[in-house]
C-alpha cells in the first residue's frame, strides 16, 4: 500500500531473478494478468518500509515468505517459486536491517 497500489493488488512479480534484482535496477516487476510495469510503486513501498523501520530503530522485521515484496527465503518470480528475498525484504537487508519470514 505504501507504494501506492490498490487493495486487493493484481498479482505481480519479477519477471525472474528475486528482489535483489529489482532493488539493483536489473528486473521489473510485471502484473501477471497484463504485464503492466509496476516495478516503481515495489520500489516505493520497499524504501516506505526501510524509512519506518529506521525511524523506530528496528533491528529486526517480520515478513510474510513468498512475497514478491516480502519474501525471506524464495519469492515468487517469472511464474514459478525461487531462493531470494523479494523487493522490500532485499531492501531492508541493504539497509542493515535483519528479516525473518512468518508462513
Amino acid at each position: 500500500m505504501a507504494g501506492g497500489l490498490p487493495v486487493p493488488r493484481p498479482a505481480a512479480e519479477p519477471r525472474q531473478g528475486d528482489g535483489r534484482d529489482v532493488w539493483a535496477g536489473r528486473q521489473q516487476v510485471l502484473t501477471v494478468e497484463t504485464g503492466e510495469d509496476v516495478t516503481q510503486a515495489f520500489l516505493d513501498g520497499a524504501r516506505a518500509a526501510v524509512s519506518t523501520a529506521q525511524a523506530v530503530q528496528a533491528r529486526l522485521a517480520i515478513l510474510q515468505e513468498r512475497s514478491p515484496s516480502c519474501g525471506v527465503q524464495s519469492t515468487h518470480s517469472g511464474g514459478e517459486l525461487v531462493d531470494g528475498p523479494g523487493v522490500a525484504a532485499a531492501a531492508l537487508l541493504a539497509a542493515g536491517i535483519s528479516v525473518a519470514a512468518v508462513i
